[in-house]
């Protein structure tokens, strides 16, 4: 068939872009992305949060220079000080005013806020949260808020939130009805939770159509691929039945949360399509010249699409059946190499951060600036771990606590020489510790159960889980650079573990590691998962086997299971987590127990299927016999010893297996229950097994499945080096949810 001939017309280069080809961004779009204006016409969908207007005099607060916070402690002087007649310097000094005073009715209303939502809260103003100033809460590094003074330092100290308040308008289109005035500013206060990083998506709309879609966490996580499917279906039929013809603008892009099962999103931000915005895995360019294909036939007309020709009878008998193939937008994640999972370039308008290393560098001049730069270089090609300019030798000491094992008050800090590995060990700089409550017991001198256990040095540095990084090797398992875990037992590898591997247990009988250095076995360590932080990482050697032993000691090695079983696990420590985002990641039903509803309400956001408070159903066994309809559970983390065994007895399947991993509520039976655990095993076919830790080859399967699934360790709160005398006191109090981490580097 021949050809048409076009006209000849001059051809002439397009012009290379010098800037993006956005449009005009308009006020009235900024606005329509404020939370408040969005927020109740999506609030099925959003995560549970509330919104609190504010005035003047509190916008005035936050725009004042200097960092003055309202007294949280009563005013009245201490006892002590009553018959104090010393004449001091500052009598006559005024104290700095609570500046609360000025804007009281808002400040009761956030903590009026913090309460109804679980204690627990992450602010944001109309479009931005303060995630730029996380650094200046020390303990956590997190927006976890559990008081109004935690949000008025993060948003004082937050660079976002200074855009909002004076640049929300920047590089708009004038338009003389919409001015700073017209804005109506509040505070946004969401329920914290943890939250899984490897679940949140960035999605990107043009022209009412899902474009692009993409991570925000620019980490790798391997389990998401085979998701991509899935993901991008639940995200597509989202915004088709509740943003495409609702939200006003038809440019915009949206923030998701999917956690597992993976099929409801939760709406998390709605922002500009606009250069401020940060495209993550794409780029601007890319986005807004992408070449879109014009919707399936069938769509109703517009004037985009017009009506499509009536076909003859004699065109549908004739050639082949065409299948018309839809178009699906790119959901574009981390590949393992892809130089952005390791990248140390910062988008624009990303949560960046100055490094302190840097910033004392340059204070030091020439010769701090030279250091830095060496030790950069030894960093990139993996020698040695990043070190502040300036700092000291690890010859000149290094700090230790130990403990007398009498009692918390006799635990003290101390400095010891840093030792020197022989062959086959490496030197370890720890980062990070996670506390256990066996850690408590050692130190109170409890901790005698165990045959290898007894008759020990008193004077013995605790602890046992870290994560650190190798600074020196003597072994060719291990370079200097490397990424470390501890393993419990040092010499339990493989198998069974034996009475021998009970002598090399981290903090009893061995030397602990609630130090800066220590000296390492090579085959007493894994390697660190790299996309979990030291604080994260730390919390598996016994809590994450522990829990991962449950539910899968008694299954082949490499041969996980669990889907389709129940399991029961009581409390919500760290064992108690770590098991329930491990059953929750292999297909088990939950159920969970604790004597908090925030904390059952914690656990049911983390994937638990019911929650019992065992102070509301103190017989909790009837409660699970009645979710179950009297088949009672698969698996039960026995956790609480005396007083809670027989209640497991009580509701676990038929030839269900109970896991004996603690006894918080005691070691000893009550004198008014004695009936044979004999008979108690028999009467379901029951398996009991104690659960000692597991061995390396175990911990290591864990971390493949840890990886696999993205799953992230749930830490409570993180204590400086100094307050681990605090962190031990708040772990034994009980109150935590999660793990409890020191922070030694």
């Amino acid at each position: 068939m021949p050809a048409f001939d076009a006209p000849q017309t001059p051809h002439s280069e397009p012009k290379p872009l010098t800037t993006l080809p956005f449009k005009p961004v308009t006020r009235a779009h900024i606005l329509h992305c404020s939370y408040d204006y969005w927020h109740a016409k999506y609030r099925s969908s959003t995560l549970k949060s509330r919104i609190i207007p504010l005035t003047n005099e509190f916008l005035s607060y936050l725009r004042e220079d200097g960092i003055v916070l309202p007294s949280e402690t009563p005013t009245f002087p201490p006892p002590e000080s009553y018959n104090n007649n010393s004449t001091s310097d500052g009598w006559d000094e005024d104290p700095d005013p609570d500046p609360s005073e000025a804007f009281s009715e808002i400040h009761s209303q956030i903590k009026e806020t913090i309460a109804e939502l679980g204690g627990l809260v992450v602010p944001k103003l109309n479009w931005s949260a303060p995630k730029d100033a996380t650094w200046i809460s020390m303990k956590k590094n997190s927006m976890e808020c559990a008081t109004p003074n935690d949000i008025y330092l993060l948003l004082k100290s937050s660079d976002f939130i200074t855009h909002d308040l004076e640049h929300a308008f920047d590089d708009c289109a004038d338009d003389p009805n919409l001015t700073k005035e017209n804005i109506k500013y509040v505070l946004v206060l969401r329920k914290w939770f943890k939250v899984n990083p490897s679940c949140e998506f960035r999605c990107f709309v043009r022209d009412r159509r899902v474009i692009g879609i993409c991570q925000r966490d620019l980490n790798h996580f391997d389990f998401l691929f085979p998701l991509v499917p899935t993901l991008r279906d639940v995200i597509q039929d989202y915004f088709d039945k509740t943003l495409k013809d609702t939200f006003p603008d038809a440019n915009f892009t949206f923030d998701v949360y999917i956690p597992e099962p993976y099929d409801k999103v939760r709406l998390v931000d709605i922002n500009p399509w606009a250069p401020r915005t940060d495209p993550l895995l794409f780029s601007w360019l890319e986005l807004l010249t992408l070449s879109v294909p014009p919707p399936l036939l069938g769509v109703a007309d517009s004037s985009s699409s017009p009506p499509l020709p009536v076909a003859s009878s004699d065109e549908d008998e004739t050639g082949d059946d065409v299948e018309e193939m839809e178009w699906k937008p790119e959901l574009r994640l981390v590949k393992k190499d892809d130089p952005e999972a390791y990248s140390f370039a910062s988008p624009q308008y990303s949560a960046h951060k100055m490094p302190k290393e840097v910033v004392e560098a340059g204070a030091s001049g020439d010769s701090g600036m030279r250091e830095f730069a060496e030790n950069w270089r030894r960093i990139l090609d993996g020698e040695v771990e990043m070190m502040r300019a300036g700092e000291d030798s690890e010859d000149d000491g290094a700090a230790q606590w130990t403990t007398k094992q009498s009692g918390l008050e006799d635990l003290t800090l101390g400095s010891t020489k840093v030792p020197v590995p022989s062959d086959g060990q490496v030197l370890v700089k720890i980062h990070t510790v996670a506390l256990n409550y066996r850690d408590t017991e050692v130190i109170m001198g409890l901790y005698n159960h165990h045959k290898a256990t007894q008759g020990q040095k008193a004077d013995l540095v605790p602890c046992s889980d870290i994560s650190g990084t190798i600074v020196t090797s003597k072994s060719p398992r291990w370079k200097e650079g490397d990424h470390v875990l501890s393993i419990f037992n040092q010499t339990h590898l493989k198998g069974q573990v034996t009475a021998e591997d009970m002598k090399s247990g981290l903090g009893l009988p061995l030397e602990g590691c609630l130090q800066e250095y220590r000296v390492f076995d090579a085959e007493g360590l894994v390697r660190k998962p790299e996309y979990l932080s030291h604080e994260e990482a730390c919390t598996l050697p016994i809590a994450g086997v522990t829990a991962w032993m449950s539910i899968n000691g008694m299954r082949p090695l490499g041969q996980p299971g669990g889907k389709g079983e129940s399991v029961l696990i009581q409390g919500t420590g760290g064992v108690a987590i770590s098991g329930l985002q491990i059953a929750k990641a292999s297909g088990m039903e939950v159920f969970i127990t604790s004597s908090s509803d925030d904390k059952l309400s914690q656990a049911t956001s983390l994937g638990a299927d019911q929650g019992i408070n065992y102070r509301t159903h103190p017989q909790w066994s009837e409660e699970v016999n009645r979710l179950t309809s009297d088949a009672g559970v698969s698996q039960i983390f026995e956790t609480g010893g005396a007083l809670t065994l027989r209640q497991s007895f009580d509701c676990i399947a038929f030839g269900g297996l109970i896991n004996c991993i603690g006894y918080l509520s005691g070691k000893e039976d009550e004198s008014t229950d004695r009936t044979n655990t004999n008979v108690l095993a028999l009467r379901r076919n029951v398996t009991l097994k104690g659960i000692l830790n597991g061995p390396r080859e175990r911990f290591e399967e864990m971390l493949g499945f840890y990886e696999e699934k993205g799953i992230k360790p749930v830490v409570d709160k993180v204590f400086g080096f100094e307050e681990a005398k605090q962190g031990l006191e708040y772990l034994y109090k009980g109150g935590h949810f999660g793990k409890v981490v020191i922070k030694v580097q």
